[in-house]
């Protein structure tokens, strides 16, 4: 499914953010 993708980039978005 494509929610399980934007979710995972939403995630290493945010990872990335935090950085």
């Amino acid at each position: 499914t494509s929610q399980k993708r934007s979710a995972g980039l939403l995630q290493r978005t945010i990872a990335k953010k935090r950085t």
